[in-house]
């Protein structure tokens, strides 16, 4: 089974500079976890470890899915990954803007430790 990453890159190139960035580093990282996961290098399902999936929407929040108890909105796939798994309810975010907070979930660092408190400025890994 072959599977395609493809990863969006915004139009206006000059004016969002630092979320190109951004989304570049988030699909590599998402390509190296795919590569190295023992699932996908040794062909046999790993027992001794679980799976792990976070999702990331921008403005998506806790009552905007089915399974969380919204109407409007079908959310199959996702409330289906609820239903079988573990879903979690209380969160706590490293920042309150996007950007920051999603920095911090890639590098398990807290944003004022490397400058990270904008919604679009450039994070400089040392």
């Amino acid at each position: 089974m072959h599977s395609l990453i493809t990863c969006a890159l915004p139009s206006h190139a000059s004016r969002c500079a630092n979320a190109f960035n951004a989304g570049r580093l988030t699909c590599y990282l998402v390509l190296f976890v795919w590569v190295a996961s023992p699932d996908v290098t040794s062909g046999q399902p790993s027992l001794s470890s679980p799976n792990v999936l976070i999702l990331i929407a921008d403005d998506l929040g806790i009552g905007d899915v089915g399974c969380f108890g919204n109407t409007t909105i079908r959310t199959p796939a996702i409330d289906r990954l609820c239903r079988e798994g573990v879903a979690l309810t209380h969160h706590l975010a490293a920042a309150a803007l996007c950007t920051p907070s999603r920095a911090a979930l890639m590098t398990a660092r807290y944003p004022q430790r490397y400058g990270e408190l904008q919604q679009f400025s450039r994070v400089h890994m040392q």
